[in-house]
């Protein structure tokens, strides 16, 4: 008996120095600066029943990473933007890229767009959207607003594997966004989403509130980083390409029906920047290109708009992205919306030098090793 509660309470210390312990270790991770832990500060995801899911709204932070730091905030809708109006000119659709993830508020794509335009402009970007996803925002957020024009943005990178739902599995049959599967020829688009699923609620609170959980998932994340992945055969795609043709043709159909102007551009990447005219990411935008213009879709290339500027100004790696991410930096976002915005009016584009854009000290941080933090400016 007396062993009996020898060890009885030998378990107790250790059980309660563990929690003391993992207790004493999520304080020190919220303490701890970002370049340590590699734990960034984000905005927080909430379940949709209609596009899976999106931001919660009226959040702000500052999202900080080994080499930038910027405030970022959600309006009432949950997406990165002001308050909308009853009628918006300009909507634009797109992922991870329009979000502006790497970018402060008001250096986004969108923000800039409305500058140079003078009209209100929508951010519906969000990341891990593809074609399919983003059909749903303008059917849910888009269509009541009215805008005269309709701008998606694609990053055929990975856009294409996100329309197919095979990509896109989840417990029990679920789907982690909005996806399309293709049966006997014909294109579907399922909502069983697993953000909207009873599990996923607990997932959903530690994610947000456990920086410990978190700094699991990154290093389970990190340890299958650089291991051999197949690569599948582009035949195999084939259903990711079918759901992108349905989505764009059933997004020109309800933008056209609603009397507005559809708009499709792509993303130029970082591997564009590093990549030849044989890489498979360039087949990937040529065929894109080649799906938009069957459609009969607007299309506003940027590739080569980048690339020429990348040469004109002898700009260093990382190009238009970061160091340790491969999102634009604000060089990116203001000369895609100098591109489409100057298209859109009918003049030619201004283009600045890096540094005008960026600034000295922006210009140092991002392409001589630093952390990138915005300017103190006013939005306009």
């Amino acid at each position: 008996m007396e062993l009996i509660k020898k060890f009885t309470s030998t378990a107790i210390i250790l059980f309660v120095g563990l929690v003391i312990g993992l207790i004493a270790l999520e304080v020190l991770l919220r303490i701890l600066p970002v370049s340590i832990t590699g734990i960034a500060r984000e905005i927080p995801l909430m379940a949709d029943s209609d596009i899976a899911f999106r931001h919660k709204p009226n959040q702000s932070t500052v999202y900080s990473t080994q080499c930038y730091s910027v405030p970022m905030s959600t309006n009432s809708a949950g997406f990165r933007d002001g308050e909308w109006n009853e009628v918006q000119r300009v909507a634009v659709l797109g992922d991870s890229f329009m979000e502006g993830v790497a970018v402060g508020d008001g250096q986004d794509f969108s923000s800039l767009l409305e500058r140079l335009l003078g009209v209100p402009v929508m951010n519906l970007g969000q990341a891990s959207f593809g074609t399919a996803a983003e059909l749903k925002v303008y059917e849910k957020f888009v269509r009541s607003k009215k805008p005269g024009v309709v701008i998606l943005m694609a990053y055929t990178e990975n856009d294409i594997d996100d329309n197919d739902c095979t990509n896109n599995t989840g417990p029990n049959g679920t789907i982690g966004a909005p996806c399309g599967v293709v049966e006997d020829g014909i294109v579907s688009f399922p909502n069983n989403y697993y953000s909207v699923s009873g599990n996923h609620a607990l997932r959903s609170f530690l994610r947000e509130h456990c920086y410990l959980c978190r700094l699991i998932r990154n290093a389970r994340i990190s340890s299958i980083v650089g291991e051999k992945v197949d690569v599948s055969p582009p035949s195999s795609r084939e259903v990711g390409w079918t759901v992108t043709r349905e989505a764009l043709s059933r997004l020109k159909t309800a933008v056209e029906a609603d009397g507005a102007r559809l708009i499709v551009s792509s993303v130029p990447s970082y591997r564009m920047m590093i990549s030849n005219n044989t890489d498979a990411v360039f087949s990937d935008e040529s065929r894109f290109m080649q799906i938009v213009n069957e459609l009969g879709i607007e299309f506003i290339p940027l590739a080569p708009v980048f690339i020429d500027y990348q040469r004109e100004h002898n700009l260093p790696d990382p190009y238009f992205s970061y160091s340790c991410d491969g999102h634009w930096n604000p060089l990116g976002h203001d000369l895609a919306a100098s591109a489409i915005g100057s298209y859109l009016i009918g003049i030619d584009p201004i283009s600045p030098t890096p540094k005008e854009i960026l600034g000295e000290s922006g210009y140092g941080a991002i392409y001589n090793g630093g952390i990138y933090v915005p300017p103190s400016y006013e939005v306009q």
